[in-house]
């Protein structure tokens, strides 16, 4: 049923493009389609360059993938969650200078007792500095959650809960429109396994804290984005607000950070080397194989924009042709 409109649309654009006298729509929207172009046949290439390589390593052996879902047991049994908050707390205060102090559970009116309490500080000579703001982490599945996604949310402006007071109670400065700044009150849900027994650890999987470092990345830019201090001067505006979740997201990878939020349930022994190389084979491939998508959608886009017109009776391919040409051209 969309096939007529995509054509329809299609047509409209091209008749905006000649009204704009240009040769096409792509052209009226994009100032260099040539760069475009060329941008995506450097990544085609360089694709091609890589799996030639990966066909003519004759002493790499295929390896069993990892499971870092549900069922990824290998690696949930170093995933310890207090070793992995250690060190993505450790991680914030490296790259920085915000200091994590949990509120201890009896003075947490939370809305469940899995719920924990966060304050976040900057770090001035090794110890606490200026309170920055706070943050909730509800992380364990539960019948009445959304289990279908993690998410950041803010929760408080303008009053005080569990002991957090904002900016405008405490009577702090005032923003240049002359209203007091708000103190950030912020809370992580994701949708861990619980551990079996309440005195038990819990042993997320490795996507669950994969997400949960994505997620603190947006307690972060909830909390530094006004902070020039923090931004080393930088307008926290300029950093998109999926920039420090991605960022975050990708320390994970490292060996050094990954060693720090490790614990063998058994030995206490930080993850392998060998399971953190070939974690990083794993997603090396996966993001060639979405960047393998992304080419096939962006040339798509391009080709139907800049060298297609449904009103030309001498087309010999459909839209859903083309498509199928690109599908096999770019994900075989």
């Amino acid at each position: 049923k969309a096939l007529p409109l995509m054509y329809e649309l299609l047509s409209t654009q091209c008749q905006l493009a000649e009204l704009l006298d240009k040769n096409s729509y792509a052209e009226s929207q994009i100032d260099k389609i040539n760069d475009v172009e060329s941008l995506h046949q450097s990544l085609i290439s360089a694709l091609q360059e890589y799996d030639n390589r990966e066909e003519s390593d004759d002493e790499s052996e295929e390896m069993p993938a990892l499971e870092t879902g549900e069922h990824g047991f290998e690696l949930r049994k170093y995933l310890k969650l207090d070793s992995v908050l250690d060190g993505l707390f450790l991680l914030s205060r490296n790259l920085f200078g915000v200091m994590i102090v949990e509120v201890p559970t009896n003075e947490v009116k939370g809305w469940h007792q899995d719920v924990k309490l966060y304050h976040m500080y900057n770090e001035k000579d090794e110890g606490l500095g200026d309170y920055l703001g706070s943050f909730y982490m509800d992380l364990f599945k539960r019948v009445e959650k959304d289990t279908d996604r993690a998410f950041t949310s803010t929760l408080l402006d303008d009053f005080a809960f569990d002991g957090v007071a904002t900016s405008q109670q405490q009577g702090e400065e005032s923003n240049n429109d002359g209203k007091k700044k708000s103190t950030p009150l912020l809370c992580v849900n994701c949708n861990m396994t619980p551990p079996l027994w309440d005195d038990s650890p819990a042993y997320p999987s490795f996507d669950d804290v994969q997400e949960l470092f994505h997620e603190f990345g947006h307690v972060l830019h909830g909390v530094i984005k006004d902070n020039r201090k923090i931004m080393d001067g930088h307008d926290g505006d300029e950093i998109m607000e999926e920039f420090l979740p991605q960022f975050m997201e990708n320390w994970l990878y490292e060996s050094s950070v990954l060693t720090k939020c490790t614990s063998h349930h058994e030995t206490g022994e930080s993850i392998s080397p060998s399971y953190i190389s070939q974690l990083n084979q794993q997603r090396q491939s996966m993001k060639r194989e979405e960047l393998r998508h992304r080419l096939f959608l962006g040339e798509l886009e391009l080709e139907l924009h800049s060298k297609y017109d449904p009103r030309n009776s001498d087309n010999e391919e459909s839209i859903v042709g083309m498509q199928k040409r690109l599908a096999e051209k770019h994900l075989p």
